[in-house]
């Protein structure tokens, strides 16, 4: 097995998001804490995962529903959730930008702004999410890049629905889906909470949360 695929797909088989393993690349938080994504941050957790920018995030302001969600989850005490904002302009969004960044919303332990090397960043994207406006050759549509994203306007940036969505889950038993980063925090938050209080077991079957459609 080569460095790269010990690194990216060491569980390819196993454990499968919409058929792409996920991503063990390497990231930092905005306290400068480093981890690996699946082994520290995704293995066995409910996870809700945002993409954004601190450029973006001005237009589309996708951290402020996250941050909505994150309270909720505060007031009725959930223990099993954790929360990721993951950058897509990790050349210029640093930890120590990140942390003055999460610093206006007061992010509770469970939240953690990520940032990482560019190519391990687009990595991560496109494991949880596809493009689905720019038609393509060959075997059909593919992710924007992040270099394409990050040359848009910010009001075209949405465009990419890894900007405009949230994706969550739970690794252990492989359910996944998504929501409009406008849906309100309240109903995000049900969400987290009924994956927990139901389906946090082990199980080999694949299922979806019936209430919204898996997005792949």
């Amino acid at each position: 097995m080569t460095k790269q695929q010990n690194d990216y797909s060491p569980w390819v088989g196993k454990n499968r998001l919409n058929r792409r393993a996920i991503p063990n690349i390497k990231v930092k938080d905005h306290h400068g804490q480093a981890y690996r994504f699946y082994e520290d941050l995704a293995r066995g957790k409910t996870i809700l995962l945002s993409f954004t920018s601190i450029a973006h995030n001005l237009e589309f302001p996708v951290t402020a529903t996250v941050a909505k969600v994150c309270r909720i989850l505060d007031e009725i005490n959930d223990t099993r959730t954790s929360v990721y904002t993951v950058t897509v302009d990790p050349m210029r969004d640093n930890p120590a930008l990140l942390k003055t960044f999460a610093g206006l919303y007061r992010p509770s332990e469970r939240w953690r702004f990520l940032t990482g090397l560019a190519a391990d960043i687009e990595l991560l994207r496109s494991a949880f999410f596809v493009e689905r406006g720019t038609p393509t050759t060959g075997a059909g549509q593919q992710l924007i890049r992040r270099a394409d994203v990050l040359c848009l306007p910010p009001d075209r940036a949405v465009a990419d629905c890894s900007m405009g969505l949230l994706r969550y889950g739970n690794e252990a038993i492989d359910l996944w889906a998504g929501v409009p980063a406008t849906l309100s925090a309240e109903d995000i938050a049900m969400r987290l909470t009924w994956i927990c209080e139901n389906d946090c077991r082990p199980t080999r079957r694949r299922r979806r949360d019936r209430r919204t459609p898996t997005i792949s």
